[in-house]
């Protein structure tokens, strides 16, 4: 870990723990005074339990101006347990790197790793919000709809089960991601999402969690570009736009037209961002726009999901299946049977 402790001090040395806040006195002291700084690193690396307790990492957390009228929350960590965090995330950053769509695809433009010693840059600078934009433009002339939606209070929601999955998806060996885990579970006062908003760390780790995403729209052959939370993706129709975000289903008897959360290829599905598992009356839901759009024909679905980001739980099931399990029957018998009870005027709002 002592490349790792070496690089993570030089960073903030450099550029500061946060690009939000004023550097804290300690960024002199870590310059002044780096073999001890090293030292006491190594210190808490023996013993990361017994200082995690004995010293829990304090932070401060204020309001930062986003621009002339919005607000985030940002955080500044206790000096010392920045620079130990950030070595631990810097320690499988390559991992997690070599693990993300290539750059050469040109659809991940935010914070690509790329380790200067000559600089103690941590991101490739070529790679960048520019890009970004001058990618989404290219795209925007060969099609005639661009649906763009960020991801609302991505970082302070961020759920740990999601991350943790993740993190033991990448080939790599010793203790980091456990270490980096009980880091954030004490950040977040045991709750199970959230991360510190403000310095390079998070910004890996969330890369690592939006990668799911971005292989999903791959996979789906779906083109977009993406920088941190913020989504562009490119459609040929009105209705494909729609389709991809919000679809409309229209309404049927007592039951007015109702927007849908996503579609993905085939598969209908209903996002949930509560601290919660599934429940009943998600089911039903996803019944009530299977039923509407069986009605319509507007969409193809043969799979209906639950997906529940802030906790990192999803399941999806044939139409046909579902059905038979909640009424014995199939779904064109199912959904014929809703239909006529919804329209016959025997049942009120």
């Amino acid at each position: 870990m002592d490349e790792y402790f070496k690089r993570a001090i030089a960073n903030v040395i450099r550029h500061g723990d946060t690009d939000i806040f004023p550097f804290p006195i300690e960024n002199h002291i870590f310059f002044d005074k780096e073999p001890e700084t090293l030292g006491l690193l190594k210190e808490i690396h023996k013993d990361f339990d017994g200082s995690l307790s004995r010293y829990p990492p304090a932070h401060d957390a204020a309001l930062a101006p986003v621009n002339y009228t919005g607000f985030r929350w940002a955080t500044q960590i206790d000096p010392l347990w920045n620079l130990y965090f950030l070595a631990l995330v810097l320690s499988i950053a390559q991992e997690v790197e070599s693990a993300r769509l290539p750059t050469t695809d040109r659809r991940v433009f935010s914070y690509r790793y790329c380790w200067s010693d000559e600089t103690g840059d941590i991101f490739d600078d070529t790679n960048n919000w520019r890009g970004f934009m001058e990618c989404s433009l290219e795209h925007a002339r060969q099609f005639k709809f661009v649906v763009v939606c960020d991801i609302s209070e991505f970082y302070p929601r961020l759920g740990h089960h999601r991350l943790e999955n993740a993190l033991l998806q990448l080939a790599m060996a010793g203790d980091a991601h456990s270490r980096i885990m009980s880091f954030l579970k004490n950040f977040s006062n045991t709750n199970s999402f959230g991360l510190p908003v403000g310095g390079p760390a998070a910004r890996i780790l969330s890369e690592l969690v939006l990668n799911q995403i971005d292989r999903l729209l791959e996979l789906e052959g779906i083109t977009f570009c993406r920088f941190a939370d913020d989504f562009h993706i490119f459609c040929e129709s009105n209705e494909d736009a729609y389709a991809r975000l919000e679809p409309i289903f229209p309404g049927c008897g007592i039951i007015d037209a109702c927007r849908g959360d996503l579609i993905v290829s085939n598969i209908l599905f209903e996002v949930k961002a509560g601290d919660r598992l599934f429940r009943s009356v998600d089911v039903r839901q996803l019944i009530t726009y299977a039923t509407l759009n069986q009605i319509s024909k507007r969409f193809t679905i043969e799979r209906v999901g639950l997906f529940n980001p802030r906790i990192g739980v999803s399941a999806t099931i044939s139409v046909d299946d579902l059905c038979f399990e909640i009424s014995g029957k199939n779904s064109i018998e199912l959904f014929s049977e809703i239909a006529a009870a919804i329209s016959s005027g025997e049942i009120s709002r």
